[in-house]
């Protein structure tokens, strides 16, 4: 027998009790709102319901935001082990996400979000109120709506084991050692994107070869328009504007969308070996950067892009789009707004350092090992261990009821 299986052996040998979190808590309050324009640079250390989806996991210790205290009316603190939850979301899937604090400040919690203090181990609640059991009993009843709220009272419905707190103890240490292996992997991932772009970009900056602008390396053609409702899940392969700083890497070979046959005639396409170009979105920083096509088949391209065709490396081109000496090039001619643009015009006038092409082609089968390291091999592994751990969190925290 394990630590934890004699833990239960002793502790609980009957079952564990399971109890609502009306039960377990020692007090339920609501938050008071902090508005995005009440966050200053330093202050009072808050949280704001979206933080709880966006920034935090099963616990935190430091709060990524702060207010001043004159700002909020009412304040609602939380302090060390108290958990927060998000009673206003966007999906069902995820109302209602906690997030445990095991810092030592005083902190401020935002509207929309629901402090329970307890006296069981924080860490045991953070783990519990995650796993999938847990988070359906949170989502049940919901309807899909453009905004979904889950109320205190079925909060507080919420059913989860409490066994005797050594037991508690030792399912975070388990859990917690897991955790740590994948926050492991997940700072490898960090440090080896940060090597690769230092590489890209040194390589693009201190480069001998000649510069030539981008135009006259190749013809730069706009795509065609087309919209969501033109989308299939069979049809005409094609590349959005959005996907190339989403979905795709540096390069690719299978599209990862469909439209509506009919509109194949009108299309304007990327053939294998052409750069296709971001040429508008919602963040600057995704201007301007491309996917090397290289796919047999001849896709369909988005009007907010432009397809480069060459005669270079076509990796070699899309390694430096996504360079910050690229960038800083075409910054100028970036117009920003709600939706942010950038002309073949200006795509164009940005110089690419172009040596002989057997250098293209060892520095673009370089920057591959990297771009697969941190595209495809990191990410499976932590994805993988995510599951693992998932898997391994719902099976510690299924017990024999009492009774």
């Amino acid at each position: 027998m394990n630590k934890l299986e004699k833990l239960i052996a002793s502790l609980c040998p009957r079952g564990v009790e399971y109890k609502t979190l009306g039960e377990v808590a020692t007090d339920f309050y609501r938050g008071n709102g902090i508005l995005r324009t009440q966050i200053t640079d330093a202050g009072i250390p808050c949280v704001r319901y979206g933080e709880i989806y966006t920034s935090y996991n099963t616990w935190f210790d430091t709060c990524i935001s702060h207010t001043r205290i004159e700002y909020i009316p009412s304040p609602k603190y939380f302090e060390h082990g108290d958990i927060l939850f998000s009673i206003t979301g966007e999906k069902i899937s995820e109302i209602g996400k906690s997030t445990v604090y095991v810092g030592h400040d005083k902190c401020l919690a935002g509207g929309d979000i629901v402090v329970m203090k307890h006296n069981q181990n924080p860490k045991y609640m953070g783990y519990a109120l995650s796993t999938n059991e847990a988070q359906q009993q949170k989502s049940k009843g919901k309807v899909k709506s453009k905004v979904v709220h889950l109320s205190v009272a079925e909060l507080m419905a919420v059913v989860i084991p409490v066994p005797p707190l050594p037991v508690q103890e030792e399912i975070v240490r388990m859990l917690d050692e897991m955790a740590g292996l994948i926050d492991e992997l997940e700072q490898e991932l960090a440090a080896r994107k940060q090597q690769y772009e230092w590489y890209r970009d040194s390589y693009f900056r201190c480069s001998k070869a000649k510069r030539i602008a981008i135009k006259d390396i190749g013809v730069l053609t706009r795509g065609k328009r087309f919209v969501h409702a033109d989308a299939v899940e069979s049809g005409v392969p094609c590349v959005h504007y959005g996907e190339i700083y989403t979905r795709y890497g540096v390069f690719a070979d299978v599209a990862q969308s469909n439209i509506r046959r009919e509109l194949g005639s009108k299309m304007r396409y990327a053939h294998k070996n052409d750069v296709i170009i971001v040429g508008a979105g919602e963040n600057s920083d995704d201007i301007g950067i491309g996917v090397s096509w290289e796919g047999d088949c001849d896709v369909a391209v988005h009007d907010a892009c432009y397809t480069l065709v060459h005669a270079q490396n076509p990796r070699y081109v899309s390694y430096f789009l996504r360079s910050k000496i690229y960038h800083s090039q075409i910054k100028r001619f970036v117009s920003e707004g709600k939706i942010c643009s950038i002309s073949a015009e200006g795509v164009g006038r940005a110089l690419i350092p172009i040596p002989i092409r057997s250098e293209q082609d060892a520095v673009a089968k370089s920057f591959d090992d990297f771009e697969l390291l941190c595209r495809e091999v990191l990410p499976s592994e932590i994805a993988l261990r995510k599951q693992q751990y998932e898997y391994y969190r719902d099976r510690l925290l299924t017990f024999k009821r009492v009774g």
